[in-house]
């Protein structure tokens, strides 16, 4: 997973939806720094929806 450089809308959305994807592998370290974990509760698959 990389986040690219790059200007255009379809690189911001492949952007979110990593970052999405990336906090929600990330449960243990986000939790321990009391995130609220329902934030990321299917933001890709809206972020995805959005892009499209």
């Amino acid at each position: 997973m990389w986040i690219r450089e790059g200007n255009s809308h379809a690189d911001m959305v492949q952007n979110l939806v990593e970052l999405a994807v990336l906090g929600e592998k990330s449960s243990g370290p986000l939790s321990q720094i009391n995130f609220d974990s329902t934030l990321l509760a299917g933001k890709a698959r809206t972020i995805c929806e959005y892009g499209s």
